[in-house]
């Protein structure tokens, strides 16, 4: 196992050798992105797909980008660590990430720090976002492990969930999240969650924060342990077909249907 530093000494291509201290990563390698580099990487990296390395390691301070929009870096990592000051457009390869954090800068910047992409295979297995402004793109499918969520979400993060991806589980802890996509089951203990989309099957939990659902249609079992649920930020017309309270509150009006409410306060 060898550790790969990136340096961009010679230009901002990926598949240059000069590029890197020593050599281009392959299978197995650590590939490291410094503070001391600040060439932008804005070509070759988007074929790498087939090479399989143990670690990803965006640094703190490295505040250059890692990819565009059109050429994202496209490489299967057992671990992507970001912690760096720069955007990054990932696309997970098809044998995967098995577990990627996301430390980024604040959200309260502005600035989108990372775009996650996949394939629609089983891209992930575990995605981490401690801080930071994330894109989770369509085409990526995170599949729990045991116990542990396919996503959490925590601290100072803004999240977009783009419809076309697939979690088997959903965890939040904190920060802001508009969800599009599809999830089998979401634990809400702090933060704002938006859910905007109607998903069969899923169960919300809430413990805390406040939940808003924001479309249409028929929403499943909801229960309410903790914090706020609010029904009533569109004028769309929703049903939940059964919501169990235990604590905290709710609001509807009148263009929300509730089909079985159990009031156990």
């Amino acid at each position: 196992m060898a550790t790969e530093i990136w340096n961009g000494t010679t230009s901002g291509n990926w598949d240059t050798a000069g590029n890197w201290v020593t050599i281009k990563p392959a299978a197995n390698d650590n590939v490291s992105f410094p503070a001391s580099a600040t060439q932008d990487i804005t070509s070759g990296c988007d074929n790498e797909n087939g090479i399989d390395v143990d670690e990803l390691w965006i640094q703190e301070g490295a505040n250059y980008n890692l990819g565009t929009v059109s050429v994202p870096v496209y490489i299967s990592a057992d671990l992507l660590k970001f912690e760096g000051g720069g955007s990054m457009f990932y696309k997970a390869g098809d044998t995967g990430c098995d577990l990627a954090i996301i430390k980024a800068r604040p959200a309260s910047s502005g600035i989108t720090s990372v775009t996650l992409n996949g394939t629609g295979t089983t891209d992930y297995t575990d995605i981490r976002i401690q801080q930071g402004k994330v894109t989770v793109g369509p085409t990526l499918d995170a599949v729990a492990t045991g116990d542990v969520p396919s996503l959490r979400v925590m601290g100072d993060s803004e999240v977009t969930v783009s419809a076309g991806s697939t979690f088997t589980n959903y965890q939040q802890g904190g920060g802001v999240v508009t969800n599009h996509s599809t999830l089998t089951n979401a634990v809400i203990c702090n933060g704002t969650f938006n859910q905007d989309t109607v998903v069969t099957g899923t169960t919300l939990d809430i413990w805390g924060g406040v939940v808003n659902i924001l479309i249409a249609g028929t929403h499943p079992l909801i229960n309410l342990y903790g914090g706020f649920l609010d029904l009533t930020r569109t004028s769309a017309l929703k049903t939940v077909s059964v919501l169990n309270v235990y604590g905290g509150d709710y609001k509807t009006n009148g263009r929300v249907t509730l089909s079985a409410v159990n009031d156990y306060r």
